[in-house]
């Protein structure tokens, strides 16, 4: 049976970067998606707390999950002169709550540019002595320097990678790229999608992530959506209402030109060399992590969203 690995990226959206107008939750929320991205490839079965949720709800999730291991995603900050490296936190130094923590080290801190990396005891962290699974708590780099921020904001799938070799290191999984053979030369499809608001209707195309679908603040009620080299699947649910049904390419919209909308699914005819992936952001908030395919839904029941981002990658 496939290991089970709880990711809990940082709620903290006050802690602000030196650079690049973001903040650690925004980070670690894609440095969650890319390390399960990794970790899913590889052959663990992975499950990413829902962005800005409270660390309480992510343990008894972690627990519910029947994780084996559960981490939480930070990135850290001391008094902006100092990119310190990668620091884990684990509950004791027995060797099953330390060796999976000095595991993920080994490759992470080779790959950051501070040098001070450490695996430290930390059984005060709420994260690390409530869950049932041993935790291995990283803080991937300083982000109150601009060499740590640029580093963690330029390094996401490099860290997302590195966290998935450490974990495979220590449960004896073959680690794979998931790049082989002649696909890994083929071009990726690109994905053309626009929205229609209420107060401006259907806005311009995006391609890939160049932009975001939307305006802030102008709730979305429609997707329209195609690829330049397949089909694309999509679908969408109406706000406190009901799943509409799947629409292909531009053969039809998704949507209902008299109703808001709160979450989206995507997926692909044809999902033998590529996954597609989308994530949107509730009207005045922070956008919810990437989900792949049809494995999840992008938003939350309830919570109306403005923008809307869709890219392909390679499996």
């Amino acid at each position: 049976m496939a290991k089970k690995i709880y990711l809990s990226p940082s709620n903290q959206s006050e802690n602000t970067y030196a650079s690049g107008n973001t903040t650690e939750m925004e980070q670690c929320d894609k440095i969650a998606r890319a390390a399960a991205n990794a970790l899913q490839r590889c052959g663990f079965t992975v499950k990413v707390g829902r962005s800005g949720d409270t660390i309480a709800n992510r343990c008894r999730e972690s627990d519910a999950f029947g994780a084996d291991i559960h981490m939480p995603i930070h990135t850290n900050a001391y008094n902006g002169a100092v990119t310190g490296g990668t620091r884990i936190f684990c509950y004791s130094t027995e060797s099953r709550n330390m060796n999976p923590c000095k595991a993920v080290l080994k490759e992470l801190g080779a790959i950051s540019p501070g040098t001070a990396d450490s695996v430290t005891v930390n059984s005060g962290l709420y994260e690390v002595n409530t869950p049932k699974a041993v935790t291995v708590y990283v803080e991937c780099e300083f982000h109150d320097t601009k060499t740590g921020a640029n580093w963690i904001i330029n390094n996401i799938t490099n860290i997302g990678e590195a966290i998935a070799r450490g974990l495979c290191s220590y449960f004896g999984y073959t680690y794979s790229s998931g790049q082989s053979g002649s696909s890994s030369n083929t071009p990726v499809p690109d994905v053309i999608y626009q929205v229609y608001t209420k107060s401006s209707g259907w806005l311009p195309n995006v391609k890939n992530t160049e932009d975001y679908a939307g305006l802030p603040n102008q709730r979305i009620r429609c997707v329209y959506a195609n690829l330049t080299k397949g089909s694309l699947m999509y679908r969408v649910h109406t706000l406190n209402g009901r799943w509409l049904p799947w629409v292909t390419d531009r053969e039809d919209y998704a949507g209902l030109y008299g109703s808001d909308i709160d979450c989206v699914c995507v997926k692909l005819e044809d999902n033998s060399n590529y996954s597609v992936q989308c994530r949107v952001a509730p009207v005045g908030g922070d956008y919810y992590p990437w989900v792949t395919d049809n494995n999840d839904y992008a938003g939350v029941y309830g919570m109306p969203v403005d923008r809307l981002q869709i890219r392909i990658i390679k499996k």
